[in-house]
Formats: C-alpha cells, sequence, structure tokens
C-alpha cells in the first residue's frame, strides 16, 4: 500500500482508493479519497502532488504486522526549509499497521533553519538531507486571485538619493496614495467573488503629468517608426484609437486600457500595482493573462527616464504589444514556466522575461537592422539611440537560449550591453511554448532547471527525467 503524508494532521495515513491524475497525460495510477486525511479530495499522482506541496510515501514491504521497512518521503512542507527522507521500520515510526485507519505519527521537524532541516525519532543511519531548501517546488496558483499582488520590492514611494524624485515630498507623497489605493484594489478584489465589482482606481492626473505623456508618447511614435518591429507599431496604433483622442493628450485611464486589452486579440487584463511586484508574483500573473502596471507618472524634471516601471514605460512599452495575439501568448508562456518554478530557479526565469519580453529584439530576415519588441527599448530613447547604434556601441547580441544561463542583468549601467534576438514573434513563441513545457515537466517531477544543467554538464542526464522532458 501507499502512504500518504496529511501535512495538516502531521501524520501519516494508509491509502486505498486508487484512481487517475487527472493533470498527468497520459494519466498516471494515484492513491485519494482517504475518509481520515484532511486532503480527502486529492486526486493527484506522485510527482504532481510533491508539487503542489504535498508527499506521497514509497511502499510498505512485506507484512506490516512484522515491521517491515516503510520508505517515508518528506515533501516539502509551507514554512519549512528542506527535504528530509527517512527510512525507517513502522515500529521507529511510533506505530504499526493492523489497522488501515489508524495513524502513525512523524518523526517531528525540529529544525527550520535556511541551511538544515533534521529529524528527531527513528534510526539516525537513515536520514539524509536529499535536496537543497531552494530547490523546493512551491504550491503552485490556481487562478489570478491566487496571486499576491501586494509583494512589493520597492520603487513605492521610498526613493534612493540618485532617483529624480528624491527629496521632493510633493511627488513622493503623490506616488504613496497612487500605490496605496492600487494596493487598496488589490486586496479588495481577492476578497471579492466577482473581480468585476471592484473598479480600477481613477487617477486625476495633473497638467504636469499630461504634458509629460504627451512629449514622450510623440518622441517614441517618431522614433518607432523605423526601430521597432511592425507588431509593435500596429498595436499602439490601435490602442490609440480604441481609447480615443484624449489618449494622445492625456494619460489613459488604466481601467479604459484594461476594456481595450480584453477585446483585443491578445486578450490580456492589467491590474494596478503599487511598486515594482515580486518576480514570482508578477511572472505567475502572466500566465492567468494578467499584467500589473503601475499607475504614478515619473518625475517631470526627467520626462524621458525613469529608473522604474511607471505608468508611461507600461502604455508606450509593454501594453501595445499585448494587444499581438503572438506576443501575449510568448508572455503568457514566460509566466506559465514561473508556476512550479523552485526559488533556485526564479532569477534565471526573472532573466528569461528581461531580455524577450522587457528588452527583446528581433532580425527579421526581411529588415537588414535590428528592431525592437522589448518595453524596455521601446519605452527609452536612450535604448532605441542604443539599438541603433549598435554596431557603433559594441553590443552583443545572442540567440534566445532560455535553457541556458543568461547575462547579468544591468539595472543602473546605463543602456543594455546585450540584447537576446529571435527572428520573429512566431519564432519566439515556439521556443518559448516548448521551453515552458520542458519546465512544467521537470518542475511536475521534482527537478529544478538549475540541477537539471548541472547534470546535464556531467554528462550524467537524469535518466527518465531527461527523456520526459
Amino acid at each position: 500500500m501507499l502512504i500518504l503524508l496529511d501535512y495538516v494532521s502531521m501524520s501519516l495515513l494508509p491509502l486505498h482508493n486508487h484512481g487517475r491524475c487527472s493533470k498527468c497525460l497520459p494519466p498516471r495510477s494515484i492513491v485519494i479519497n482517504n475518509p481520515r486525511s484532511s486532503l480527502r479530495s486529492l486526486r493527484l499522482c506522485a510527482s504532481h502532488a510533491h508539487s503542489a506541496g504535498l508527499c506521497l510515501g514509497a511502499h510498505v514491504t512485506g507484512s506490516a504486522t512484522h515491521s517491515k521497512s516503510v520508505g517515508v518521503g518528506l515533501c516539502w512542507k509551507p514554512g519549512l526549509r528542506g527535504r528530509v527522507v527517512c527510512s525507517a521500520t513502522a515500529s521507529e515510526l511510533g506505530g504499526t499497521h493492523n489497522d488501515e485507519h489508524s495513524s502513525v505519527s512523524l518523526p517531528a521537524i525540529i529544525a527550520k533553519d535556511d541551511d538544515d532541516v533534521s529529524v528527531s525519532g527513528g534510526n539516525p543511519n537513515h536520514r539524509s538531507i536529499v535536496r537543497d531548501p531552494k530547490d523546493v517546488i512551491p504550491v503552485p496558483p490556481t487562478s489570478i486571485t491566487d496571486v499576491d499582488p501586494t509583494r512589493l520590492l520597492g520603487y513605492g514611494a521610498d526613493l534612493e538619493e540618485n532617483h529624480p524624485g528624491y527629496g521632493d515630498d510633493a511627488y513622493t507623497q503623490r506616488r504613496a496614495d497612487i500605490g496605496r489605493a492600487a494596493t487598496e484594489f488589490a486586496i479588495r478584489v481577492r476578497r471579492a467573488e466577482n473581480e468585476h465589482e471592484s473598479t480600477i482606481p481613477h487617477i486625476q492626473y495633473t497638467a504636469e503629468e499630461d504634458a509629460c505623456w504627451r512629449d514622450v508618447l510623440q518622441t517614441i511614435k517618431k522614433k518607432s517608426q523605423d526601430l521597432a518591429c511592425p507588431e509593435y507599431n500596429a498595436g499602439l496604433e490601435d490602442m490609440l484609437a480604441a481609447l480615443g483622442p484624449e489618449a494622445t493628450t492625456r494619460v489613459p485611464q488604466l481601467a479604459d486600457v484594461d476594456k481595450v486589452l480584453r477585446s483585443s486579440p491578445g486578450q490580456f487584463r492589467v491590474r494596478p500595482v503599487g511598486g515594482l511586484l515580486h518576480p514570482r508574483s508578477f511572472l505567475n500573473a502572466l500566465a492567468f493573462s494578467t499584467f500589473h502596471s503601475t499607475q504614478y507618472v515619473r518625475h517631470p524634471n526627467e520626462p524621458f527616464y525613469t529608473p522604474e516601471p511607471d505608468i508611461i514605460h507600461e502604455l508606450v512599452g509593454h501594453l501595445p504589444l499585448l494587444m499581438n495575439e503572438t506576443f501575449a501568448d510568448c508572455v503568457r508562456h514566460v509566466g506559465r514556466a514561473s508556476l512550479l518554478a523552485p526559488e533556485c530557479d526564479m532569477w534565471h526565469l526573472t532573466k528569461v522575461y528581461w531580455y524577450t519580453v522587457e528588452f527583446g529584439v528581433m532580425h527579421s530576415k526581411s529588415v537588414d537592422r535590428p528592431l525592437a519588441y522589448g518595453a524596455g527599448v521601446l519605452s527609452s530613447i536612450a535604448e532605441l539611440d542604443n539599438l541603433a547604434g549598435a554596431l557603433d556601441n559594441g553590443v552583443t547580441f545572442l540567440p534566445l537560449n532560455p535553457y541556458e544561463p543568461l547575462p547579468k542583468i544591468s539595472y543602473n549601467d546605463g543602456v543594455q550591453k546585450f540584447y537576446v534576438s529571435v527572428q520573429s514573434l512566431r519564432d519566439m513563441e515556439r521556443k518559448l511554448h516548448t521551453f515552458a513545457d520542458f519546465c512544467e515537466n521537470l518542475y511536475g517531477q521534482g527537478v529544478s532547471l538549475k540541477t537539471w544543467r548541472h547534470l546535464q554538464s556531467l554528462k550524467n542526464p537524469p535518466g527518465e527525467v531527461a527523456r520526459r522532458a
């Protein structure tokens, strides 16, 4: 029989009802619906149970009444760091399996530090740490309401000394007010059964902010004709036309942009956020066709520069291409790859996003120069000029390979020194689709991309994992 770790009651439960895992293709045998378990509606195979933060144990060998070996796999339990495998007998674990409804006490997990986890009870010779804590597969969100949009890393109202708005108390307070409204909206949406019951905050932009928007929009529109991919130029024109004539003179309201995106071929939605969102929350949301956008405007002293994403960056950089179905699928694939990603892979997936959605370029066979499709290039005069003079600026172009390590992200070193290139949006969609499928399969088996690369480098692929991936 199989043993299930019920991490709510912290007891081992024998399960007997067999079924099929709906997440597996082809379906795999599973064990489900033990009446004593708090997980009685569980319908997952071992790998997907692991991905969900649960644990399926190994088979009991021999007669349970004779205390033969029990292999118990302790998978991730939320709130603890690490994973322990303990091989012990039923008696060592504190009970027997004579009664199919009896539960067996688990060895107590007594260490919770970042580097180690240990157990008490059982045979010390059978204990072993088998997984780096950062390799642990998280409990994935199942809908956008499971994604926390309040996990901000910075760029709210607390500005660094080198920020254009540092020391401007009125500007800082305005950012704080706008960010607070976004956070309150996020809380309302997560509590509401119907997200449409909550309205995206309406921001009354000032004349100075509207003037900043006009200047940037007009300049970007001129430069993008020669330096942006045609899908971007078409998306920008379609978005502005759908928003109405005022969109070129006043900062568009995010609620209006949301309606336009929802009805476009890309079928994305946009939600407000108070600052730079945690990478896991931001990327996870993309899998559910949701883009989190700031609503504040950059400081007017430097209208063509912002050290963080503001609504002008979102409007002229990200949102026009989300009107395009192929590009929207690319973004969804990056988000899908992040859903089951362990912590050790999150920075790599952030880089995949950075070098595609944020700073990606394409070398089309029909055009003899690189064209921008990444929002960080499209919304920056300096980046567009850097791309235009790439041959003279010593810029390096790399082909997109999401499986391999990517260059260090450059935040504060001026313009980009590396651009990752694709042949077309369709080319990128194929690559990212395959990559997302690969990640889902790999993570579903409890293996990180970091570990997979290491095993590949040792010329020792992880057997079945490598073949399935």
